[in-house]
């Protein structure tokens, strides 16, 4: 019980901060990745809808991490590569 409690603080942040980076980079995934046109508004209004469950999911759970620095790299690597891949959709797929 005791290992779950560490850094507590620092997986508080990582939560936060990392979950709404992984929650733009899946929005932004799903709306260069959705069939159809590109310009259509519903496809910003479902895009704009799927970060919060994705930040919620995170934020919910990083405590399930052994300590602070593992949540950050996990999280922190999971933004960066989901915004990568964002990135290259963006890219290569217009």
């Amino acid at each position: 019980m005791q290992s779950r409690q560490q850094d507590w603080l620092s997986k508080t942040l990582a939560g936060p901060v990392a979950g709404l980076a992984i929650g733009f980079a899946v929005a932004g995934l799903f709306l260069h990745l959705m069939p159809g046109n590109t310009v259509h508004v519903g496809r910003y209004f479902v895009s704009r809808w799927v970060v919060i469950p994705v930040w919620l999911s995170v934020l919910s759970l990083v405590y399930l991490f052994q300590n602070g620095k593992r949540a950050w790299t996990v999280l922190g690597l999971a933004a960066l590569s989901g915004m990568a891949a964002l990135l290259a959709c963006r890219n290569f797929l217009h």
